[in-house]
């Protein structure tokens, strides 16, 4: 397996990670929503398929991996984000639950049980714009969408537009890997939308 050393120098340091210049939101570039899903567009072929939480990595597809005790929420079918800076996951356990960039390039988000971002992690910071979700000040508004089958098989993982990715057993991106277009949809549905995504 060969891998692709992902290490701008904003995302070098440890621990607490201040947000470089290159990575701060666009002023008023916010999703003028409660809360948010995120659905990938394909031209060829024409679908559309939800971006859903599994494993604390994000997957074009599936059903997301949810927990509610004790019957108090319902299990979902679609990742929800908090609307407005869409920094974290509408959820109801204590705590909370970030969106970041890890140091490999892939979108994540944190576990209750460990809210701190790993090492060379820094705030996604996601921008909103024309309904289209993305990292700012990138190239374009597009992801990579990555296969990861030594994590989860037949699913792809959303990494972002940065020219040098970590992706297990791929050693181009542009070969093996395609752009992704992600649109930002209005949940409308009750929240927290659930309790916690695992």
């Amino acid at each position: 397996m060969k891998t692709i050393s992902f290490i701008p120098f904003f995302l070098a340091i440890s621990g607490a990670i201040p947000v470089h210049e290159t990575q701060k939101r666009d002023p008023g570039w916010e999703a003028p929503f409660d809360a948010v899903t995120m659905r990938v567009m394909r031209k060829n072929p024409s679908r559309e398929e939800y971006l859903q939480a599994y494993q604390s990595r994000f997957w074009i597809g599936g059903k997301p991996s949810t927990t509610c005790p004790d019957n108090q929420c319902s299990e979902m079918d679609e990742t929800v984000l908090n609307g407005g800076k869409m920094d974290s996951l509408s959820v109801g356990v204590d705590g909370g639950q970030r969106i970041y960039l890890d140091a490999d390039g892939a979108l994540r988000y944190t576990s209750p049980s460990d809210p701190v971002m790993p090492p060379g992690a820094c705030m996604a910071n996601l921008n909103y714009a024309y309904d289209w979700v993305f990292v700012p000040n990138q190239p374009g508004t597009w992801w990579w969408a990555c296969p990861n089958s030594e994590i989860r098989k037949d699913y792809y993982q959303l990494f972002a537009p940065f020219k040098n990715i970590t992706v297990p057993g791929i050693e181009d991106p542009s070969t093996s890997c395609y752009r992704a277009d992600v649109a930002g949809f209005e949940y409308k549905g009750t929240l927290p939308a659930t309790y916690v995504y695992n």
